[in-house]
């Protein structure tokens, strides 16, 4: 196997002989994170429906702690997306973070409603406060800027055939099946919970909101796990 030069740095850094024992120990140890990160998915998945029924109602509100939880999720995955594309001397590595940091953008401002959780709610009921985007002096501005970057991924993705990145991972075994697998499972159960599926699981509704909002919780760290999986993944495929 090639490994790539943050593999290889990163050993010389901690003293691991590249060709010794310990070196397949600090390798494993790098999938510790993918490893807990996923087992949380699969715990939260489970619990999620016994937890709406216990949970306060205001834990599901907009702008509310759990809602807050998928921020700073949200955030770590932007963050370690620039960090990786900032840290790496793989063009091919770079390009990709650059492509994949856009879409943590996009999760990020969907949350806070573009922005509309920092001003007043325009009203407050057992549903908790609602905030509505079209109050922000912005918004014209809002959908143009999300082509924008989307615009730029899919130029980045097809300029650079950033898709040869993730052929190589499916080939090498090193794609991310599983998480990705766990965040649409998670993103079609919020789906439900939001009244546009199959079921609706016999809740009241401040109840399906929390549900809802522990759902999206799995679904981002499921895909928070699954780039730190592919960028385990590309210190073992070879170029």
């Amino acid at each position: 196997m090639v490994h790539d030069n943050w593999m290889t740095a990163s050993c010389n850094t901690l003293g691991v002989d590249l060709s010794s024992p310990n070196f397949f120990m600090y390798r494993n140890a790098l999938l510790h994170p993918v490893r807990l990160l996923t087992g949380f998915v699969l715990l939260g998945l489970l619990s999620c429906y016994p937890l709406s029924f216990v949970m306060p109602a205001r834990m599901g509100w907009e702008n509310g702690a759990v809602e807050n939880i998928q921020v700073v999720v949200l955030l770590i995955g932007l963050m370690l997306a620039i960090a990786y594309a900032a840290r790496t001397v793989d063009r091919v590595e770079h390009r990709f973070w650059l492509m994949v940091a856009p879409f943590w953008l996009i999760f990020i401002g969907r949350e806070l409603s573009w922005g509309a959780v920092f001003l007043k709610p325009i009203h407050i009921n057992e549903e908790g406060p609602g905030f509505s985007s079209s109050l922000l002096w912005y918004k014209p501005a809002v959908y143009p800027f999300l082509g924008l970057l989307l615009a730029v991924s899919a130029y980045l993705i097809l300029r650079h055939r950033l898709w040869r990145v993730i052929w190589k991972l499916i080939r090498n075994g090193q794609f991310p099946l599983l998480q990705l697998g766990l965040s649409v499972i998670a993103i079609l159960v919020s789906t439900n919970t939001e009244g546009h599926g199959w079921h609706d699981f016999n809740l009241p509704k401040p109840q399906l909101q929390v549900m809802e909002e522990l759902v999206e919780v799995a679904a981002y760290v499921s895909l928070l796990a699954a780039q730190l999986r592919i960028r385990y993944g590309m210190g073992l495929i070879k170029r």
